[in-house]
C-alpha cells in the first residue's frame, strides 16, 4: 500500500487491519509485521470478502474483484468449504477433498467411542463399589 502514514493508518483501521512497524537488522530498514491477506472493497468501501493466506488462486482473485464491483458480500463459511475442496488447475474446478473429509469423521468416531470407554467404565466401578 502506498500514500502517506497517516492515510494508511486510517485505511488499515477502517478495514480491521493490523500490521506492527519495527526496525531491522542494524537499525536500517523498517520493516511491517502483518497477516497476509487480500480485502476486497465495493465502490461504496464496503467489505466484501477476505482472502487470507499468501496462495490466492487467480480465479479467487477475479471472483472476489467481480463481487466487489456488484457489492455482493460473501459469508466467511468460505474458508471452510475451503477445507472441504480443493482447486484442481487441471480441470479448473473444485473437488472434494475426501481424505480431510474422513479424517475427520474418524477422529470423532474415535473421540466419541473413547468418551463412551471411559464413561461406561466409570459406570460399572460406581455400580461394583455400591454392591459391596
Amino acid at each position: 500500500m502506498t500514500g502517506t502514514e497517516a492515510d494508511i493508518s486510517q485505511v488499515t483501521q477502517s478495514v480491521g487491519f493490523h500490521y506492527e512497524k519495527q526496525m531491522g537488522h542494524h537499525g536500517m530498514m523498517v520493516e511491517y509485521i502483518h497477516p497476509a491477506v487480500l480485502i476486497a472493497l465495493s465502490p461504496e468501501g464496503k467489505i466484501t470478502r477476505y482472502l487470507n493466506g499468501i496462495k490466492q488462486l487467480p480465479f479467487d482473485i477475479q471472483m472476489a474483484m467481480m463481487e466487489a464491483s456488484q457489492g455482493t458480500v460473501r459469508p466467511t463459511i468460505a474458508k471452510t468449504l475451503l477445507f472441504c475442496f480443493s482447486f484442481d488447475s487441471v480441470a479448473k474446478t473444485y473437488v472434494l477433498a475426501t481424505e480431510k473429509i474422513v479424517a475427520v469423521v474418524l477422529s470423532l468416531l474415535l473421540g466419541g467411542f473413547f468418551l463412551y470407554l471411559v464413561l461406561t467404565g466409570r459406570k460399572k466401578d460406581s455400580s461394583e463399589e455400591n454392591d459391596a
